[in-house]
């Protein structure tokens, strides 16, 4: 973090508690940019904003962050790099309005003689060519709405629809959206983070146990999913605090920690024995 003596509490309040919700939303636009929209991801950050005093004007693509502002009118720049940095900074040029030019006197001008203007003539209404379907995006959205199905399902139901698709594309979007559309104030009946095996069901699954690292975790979600480990990291830090808001238990073992040993109960039966 960048040490300013400008750098009001406020700003100072936002960057200390987004800092988590930064790191899963970088890790989460890395991995779907191709699919979904940099706006949508100020939602969730929204309520930090407004808890800590300042506004989000401006959502950023690379490096991910925002530029947010402070009750006495000074710009900030959060961001949050995929190798895990996370810094902010004052932005005192930020929404300068741009200066104009002075426009110079209009020259007078010798009076013309006003030409009639030929009349243009009106072309023939074309008739409106039918109207085309649902995009990629909402008939899978319909899909998870209408419920009963699996991302692979959903998946390959849109690769009939939209041959020019691909099923990884198709599974991306299926998981991606529920997201959305709990933004939108919308009830997924398909639930399917609980129902598919992608990267985040993984890491949930290996986080409950809470004996793996958060290095094994990330390579093992990049050897069945591809990526890249420390981007995966990133995304592993944080979803612990997402596990603990949906009432479930996860945590990663520290590199220089031992997993604790289990030792058995001696019985009558094993004594014996």
């Amino acid at each position: 973090m960048s040490k300013n003596k400008n750098t009001t509490t406020e700003a100072a309040t936002f960057y200390k508690n987004a800092g988590d919700k930064m790191a899963y939303l970088a890790g989460r636009w890395s991995d779907e940019k191709q699919y979904e929209d940099i706006n949508d991801y100020q939602k969730p950050l929204n309520p930090i904003a407004e808890k800590a005093g300042v506004v989000i004007e401006k959502m950023l693509k690379q490096p991910f962050g925002c530029i947010f502002r402070a009750p006495n009118g000074k710009a900030f720049k959060a961001t949050m790099k995929m190798s895990g940095e996370y810094a902010y900074q004052e932005q005192p040029k930020m929404f300068k309005a741009p200066a104009t030019k002075p426009q110079a006197p209009a020259k007078a001008s010798k009076a013309k003689a006003a030409k009639p203007k030929a009349e243009k003539k009106s072309k023939p209404a074309q008739p409106k060519s039918e109207d085309k379907g649902p995009s990629r995006t909402a008939y899978i959205d319909s899909l998870i709405l209408k419920g009963g199905l699996t991302a692979r399902q959903i998946a390959e139901k849109a690769l009939g629809n939209f041959p020019d698709s691909t099923l990884e594309q198709n599974l991306t979007i299926a998981r991606s959206r529920p997201w959305h559309l709990k933004q939108k104030g919308l009830t997924p009946k398909t639930k399917i983070a609980e129902r598919g095996t992608g990267k985040v069901a993984l890491m949930k699954s290996m986080l409950a146990e809470g004996k793996h690292t958060c290095q094994a975790i990330a390579e093992a979600v990049v050897k069945q999913f591809g990526g890249d480990v420390n981007k995966t990291k990133v995304v592993v830090r944080s979803m612990p605090w997402h596990m603990k808001k949906q009432g479930l238990k996860g945590s990663y073992r520290k590199a220089n920690a031992t997993p604790a040993k289990v030792t058995k109960k001696v019985t009558k039966k094993t004594a014996a024995k």
